[in-house]
């Protein structure tokens, strides 16, 4: 299946899933061994899916749990610029459970065997305002988890 995602010129376009797991007071984050920042476990949306089996087909195949959708929390309207080209986000996010306890709890950094490019770790919800996280609207979704779905434009220049 083709992503939802298209480029012109130096302007690019996607739609992206996140997915939020939290357990106690602890909150998975990952991120590519090249980049400075943790981000949630995610991907791109596939033309004729729907978000919410996206973010399942992503935790899937980066992580190779099975977890359950709780809810959608919120919509970023994400901006940003990156090696020379303007991107133009819709990321979906999730606060996902772990009703059969397939994804453990590890200390410190790890790599998934399937997914050498990235790394894993669970955080202390009491830190997390010293990780840097993007998109940088994070922390402001994560304090303001609720029943209602959270709007966000963020602009990370």
């Amino acid at each position: 299946m083709k992503d939802i995602q298209f480029q012109k010129e130096h302007k690019r376009f996607n739609c992206r899933v996140n997915g939020i797991c939290i357990k106690g007071n602890k909150i998975f984050l990952s991120k590519l061994k090249t980049d400075k920042y943790w981000t949630f476990v995610g991907g791109k949306v596939e033309f004729g899916e729907t978000t919410d089996n996206a973010i399942l087909r992503e935790y899937k195949e980066e992580v190779g749990v099975d977890l359950q959708i709780d809810k959608l929390i919120a919509l970023i309207e994400n901006f940003f610029e990156l090696r020379g080209d303007s991107w133009h986000q819709y990321i979906f996010f999730y606060q996902l459970r772990d009703d059969n306890n397939a994804l453990e709890f590890f200390e410190g950094e790890r790599e998934i065997e399937d997914n050498k490019d990235a790394i894993y770790r669970w955080f202390d919800l009491a830190e997390i305002s010293d990780v840097p996280i993007k998109p940088d609207c994070s922390r402001e979704i994560l304090r303001n988890i609720s029943s209602q779905i959270q709007h966000c434009i963020n602009r990370d220049n």
